[in-house]
């Protein structure tokens, strides 16, 4: 696990050397478009659970979720989540409703919990290894069209005994289309 050294503030202004801490560093990772057969030519939605979390101290509370990038998103939302078992990586639909033809889950399938941000808690403590942690991610689920989107990292604002933070991820995730298709998609 890493952290921001002390003094560095986030574009907020908030200081970034607080309890939330990040389990896997740093990624990246791709997903291409729901078959458009299963789509029929409209935007789609896409949850992404890599963002995974502890807090080497109090509990924190998430505010929001700050997604950097050029692009923009059509509708961004944002959980805490904590699977019941494994978690996810990158998935077609909504999370927690799953309610898409496309979904990767059909409704009621993933037994996870979801705390909705701004205002979930994160109390799960860090360990020594964090393949021994609890499973938690901040979900962002994002809603893109034929342009697709990539996104540079994500800020975390969240307070923790009164005091604001924000945690930086530097996760780069590409929902791709026909251009990042080349770039950095792949062949599908």
């Amino acid at each position: 696990m890493l952290a921001a050294c002390g003094s560095e503030r986030s574009p907020t202004g908030r200081p970034t050397d607080g309890p939330l801490q990040v389990t896997v560093y740093n990624g990246s990772q791709s997903l291409h478009p729901p078959k458009p057969k299963q789509r029929s030519g409209r935007p789609w939605w896409a949850s992404v659970g890599t963002l995974q979390v502890c807090t080497d101290g109090p509990e924190v509370t998430v505010e929001a979720l700050e997604t950097v990038s050029e692009d923009e998103l059509l509708e961004q939302r944002t959980y805490v989540y904590r699977p019941r078992r494994g978690g996810y990586l990158g998935v077609w639909g909504a999370a927690p409703g799953w309610q898409e033809a496309y979904a990767s889950f059909k409704p009621g399938e993933d037994k996870g919990s979801y705390d909705q941000v701004p205002g979930a808690t994160i109390d799960e403590p860090c360990a020594a290894d964090p393949f021994d942690s609890d499973i938690v991610a901040v979900v962002p689920v994002m809603k893109t069209d034929a342009g697709g989107f990539r996104t540079e990292g994500f800020w975390i604002d969240y307070t923790a005994d009164g005091d604001e933070y924000s945690l930086w991820m530097p996760w780069e995730i590409t929902l791709c289309d026909a251009v990042r298709q080349r770039e950095s998609c792949g062949r599908r």
